[in-house]
């Protein structure tokens, strides 16, 4: 959000600064100085491929269907539910690279905001909605952690709900804070490891444009303790979550009678990654932006497959923060 070395922050908190060892995973192809975040993506995707890809299961313990989220949210329909995801960020090494590398790819535009002296910060747009933002890790932290897509979920009293997070077993990484006109914001470490920002609106009420190609559509937990994982959610936002069949486990959330992303099992291919908030975007062509990527300087970590709700990939910018991509097959 638009604060002071919020996305490091945050990215520092999910493990991936100073000391975590990475083993590569084995077909992963992460390149070198990727990073845990990087790494870890790859065996994610080879953990969900066998459990998403089964067409035919149907019923309540299919896999998901990507419809967490409105498609897009007009002046009518701006304010997220609690316990939703309503935002996500990075943060860079090199923002004008960042800017320059996201334009290219998602043919968004970025607006410099106004961070009153604090470290850059942009707002990336596609046509008039607002889609993600981007900041500038702080010097210092980027020999700790490389870049990352932060994932932030809706509160109604951030201050609050800080303190019930921390009730039900998480830590603050950074306390509640208001962030000039445009909400309050904190980032908490749940009590599996994972770190995850709440944000509070006030003139900044999250993203414009949800599952529609070059927006965000899911986000993914993956965590040593599914069951600890599921506690503390459920006890914090209501979520519930349906499992997906497959020998890894792996369960859809729910928020009500939505799907709110989903957590997957860290299992042995994990050994030496932190648990982590990953974040999806919406493509038109999933085959042809994972290309894209690597004509742009990135790279493709696990190239694409077909799952229940569409094909998806793992690719990294240029300068290696991942995330994944995916052609919805229903992006309403």
């Amino acid at each position: 959000m638009l604060v002071t070395g919020a996305g490091a922050s945050l990215g520092a908190g999910e493990g991936a600064a100073a000391g975590v060892a990475v083993e590569e995973p084995t077909g992963g192809g992460v390149g070198a100085g990727a990073g845990p975040h990087a790494a870890a993506a790859t065996v994610s995707a080879v953990s969900i491929r066998p459990v998403m890809e089964r067409e035919g299961s149907g019923g309540s313990r299919g896999p998901p269907t990507f419809r967490g989220r409105p498609a897009a949210l007009g002046s009518d329909a701006m304010d997220y539910e609690r316990g939703r995801f309503c935002w996500v960020d990075l943060s860079a090494h090199d923002l004008d690279g960042a800017i320059e590398w996201y334009e290219k790819y998602f043919g968004w535009k970025a607006r410099e905001e106004d961070t009153e002296g604090g470290p850059r910060y942009v707002t990336f747009f596609l046509g008039d909605a607002k889609v993600a933002g981007a900041g500038q890790m702080p010097e210092p932290q980027q020999a700790q952690m490389p870049p990352v897509w932060s994932s932030y979920i809706k509160v109604d009293d951030c201050a609050a709900d800080e303190a019930a997070a921390k009730e039900l077993g998480a830590e603050t990484i950074l306390p509640t804070m208001q962030v000039m006109q445009h909400g309050s914001m904190c980032v908490i470490r749940d009590p599996t490891g994972a770190a995850v920002g709440f944000w509070q609106p006030g003139a900044h009420h999250g993203a414009d444009l949800c599952n529609q190609p070059g927006s965000f559509t899911w986000n993914e937990l993956a965590t040593r303790d599914m069951a600890d994982a599921k506690r503390f959610y459920g006890e914090l936002f209501g979520w519930t979550t349906k499992p997906i069949p497959g020998d890894n486990p792996a369960e859809v959330i729910h928020l009500g009678d939505r799907e709110n992303g989903h957590m997957l099992f860290m299992n042995e291919a994990w050994k030496g990654m932190p648990p982590m908030w990953t974040v999806y975007f919406a493509v038109d062509d999933c085959d042809a932006m994972a290309a894209r990527a690597d004509e742009l300087g990135g790279k493709v970590m696990v190239p694409p497959f077909d799952i229940a709700p569409g094909r998806i990939a793992v690719v990294a910018d240029g300068q290696g923060a991942h995330f994944y991509i995916i052609a919805l097959k229903n992006p309403s």
